[in-house]
């Protein structure tokens, strides 16, 4: 890597910890004293760490990575999915999306970029924009079981428990023997707080896959425990037998 591919890395790196560490203190309600600047305003140093939450990504930083594409397009492309990946562990979604979406315009065909786009996405309200960005990765990977089960999940993340666990039933129709997709929809009826729904499931399981029955029964033994046995009545020559010896007591 070249002296300035270096220097941006560094600078991009620096600038997003930075960015972050200071919307930190406003997020933990953390304040400093006032300078004499705040006293003459009554505004403290903690409100203004509050105003910088809404602070946009440095464009300074980025145009150099803008400059540096045109003579390599890939190096850019690394730095603004680095730089949206930062952002969105760092939870900071606005900046990462704006990030992303210019690293999707330089790789339409790069899924892992679109999927943590849509996340992005879908953090700052934008479901839409999130469900148009998985249409396009579906339809580019349309057979693709590993995409399948990432959509689900972030269809379960959005609160469409429903279409998640059609979406895997139209997988399992094409891949019948995709055992771990049937465990899938176990577990989101449980995740769910359906487990009514995921013991059934278990339960059509067991008629299907014998050779998983230790693994489905200790399954269902988790989801829905045995009850105790039952204590068995005392012989009624016993009981009077105790009843007369505490009579003579």
């Amino acid at each position: 890597m070249g002296k300035k591919r270096m220097v941006v890395l560094g600078v991009l790196i620096t600038h997003i910890s930075l960015f972050t560490a200071s919307v930190s203190w406003a997020a933990w309600g953390k304040e400093e004293p006032k300078d004499q600047a705040s006293d003459a305003v009554g505004t403290s140093t903690s409100s203004r760490r509050t105003e910088s939450a809404a602070v946009p990504v440095p464009a300074a930083d980025f145009k150099m990575v803008e400059d540096l594409a045109k003579n390599d397009p890939a190096f850019a492309l690394d730095m603004y999915r680095m730089a949206g990946e930062r952002y969105l562990n760092r939870h900071k979604p606005t900046q990462a999306a704006a990030l992303l979406a210019e690293a999707s315009k330089m790789a339409p065909g790069d899924e892992q970029i679109k999927e943590t786009l849509a996340d992005a996405q879908f953090s700052i309200g934008q479901n839409k924009e999130a469900m148009a960005t998985w249409d396009q990765i579906l339809a580019d990977r349309p057979k693709e079981i590993g995409v399948r089960l990432r959509y689900a999940s972030f269809l379960e993340k959005t609160g469409d428990g429903a279409k998640s666990i059609e979406t895997i039933r139209e997988l399992l129709v094409q891949h019948p023997e995709e055992i771990s997709l049937r465990y899938w929809i176990a577990d989101a009826y449980t995740r769910q707080g359906k487990s009514s729904d995921a013991v059934k499931e278990l339960q059509a399981m067991l008629k299907t896959l014998p050779k998983e029955e230790v693994e489905i029964k200790r399954r269902i033994n988790i989801l829905q425990p045995p009850a105790p046995p039952k204590q068995e009545a005392q012989p009624a020559k016993v009981a009077s037998e105790k009843k007369a010896v505490m009579t003579h007591r």
